[in-house]
């Protein structure tokens, strides 16, 4: 008696078409497992895909463009991730171009300082317009109640006027990641995401995050987390396939 295997790619069974846009949209790591049936151990750098000397580059502000800021609601500290969009040939490369990140703070403090850095003048010198501003924060802001009136943290970002895009639920923290290594660099070797060499926590936390010994999860104790979550939730509501947002993030909760 007689066996063969045969990975997917070898197989014959799974369109070529199937296979390069696999290449195009998934990560090295997730590839390799799904299509030439490799044993990927979750072990090392969360981010493995990023690379200081392939995935920094300068990049400057665009008044002209929108703004598209991944939030963590974590209060110390609240972190941000600023990023813009241009389109390649490739497809459509994000840009981060700035973070903020503020200690023992909440998310009405959150919201002042991006409407300090990127508020543009309104008609309202008092007010101005943050209408370009897309924000993606941490799903569980649906949830909490950071403000003495009983507010969201969603609906504070609503209620300052910032254009809300939340997740319904969480996405598997698996999922997150491979879509945030495959943005980094595809099984094909494409790029679709920078990240400026200003924003230097940024990077210390792509390079940093590692996996809890002998674990899938991702180590939390060394603080890389918040803005790595924040870079998270822009790419996965931006960019996975069919993403499901909440409908009612502009209700005032009281």
């Amino acid at each position: 008696m007689k066996s063969w295997v045969y990975t997917t790619l070898q197989g014959g069974h799974v369109p070529q078409h199937e296979v390069d846009r696999a290449r195009r949209t998934l990560d090295v790591r997730t590839f390799r497992q799904e299509y030439e049936a490799r044993f990927e151990s979750f072990a090392g750098l969360v981010y493995y895909a990023f690379s200081r000397s392939a995935s920094v580059r300068p990049h400057d502000y665009d008044p002209a463009l929108a703004l598209h800021i991944g939030m963590d609601f974590n209060i110390a500290p609240m972190s941000a991730t600023v990023w813009q969009e241009v389109p390649e040939v490739r497809g459509l490369v994000a840009w981060q171009i700035d973070e903020i990140v503020l200690p023992t703070s909440n998310t009405h403090d959150m919201a002042a300082e991006i409407i300090r850095r990127y508020g543009r003048p309104g008609f309202d010198p008092l007010r101005p317009d943050v209408s370009h501003i897309t924000i993606y924060p941490d799903p569980a802001g649906a949830q909490r109640r950071t403000s003495a009136q009983g507010m969201t943290d969603i609906s504070i970002l609503s209620v300052h006027g910032f254009q809300v895009r939340s997740l319904q639920s969480h996405p598997f923290i698996r999922d997150r990641i491979n879509l945030m290594n495959a943005r980094f660099e595809s099984a094909d070797g494409t790029r679709l995401a920078y990240v400026s060499p200003t924003c230097v926590k940024s990077i210390e936390a792509l390079e940093r995050q590692t996996y809890k010994e002998g674990t899938s999860e991702p180590d939390k104790l060394g603080g890389y987390d918040h803005l790595n979550d924040a870079t998270g939730y822009f790419l996965y509501a931006r960019y996975a396939h069919k993403p499901t947002f909440r409908t009612d993030v502009g209700h005032m909760e009281r």
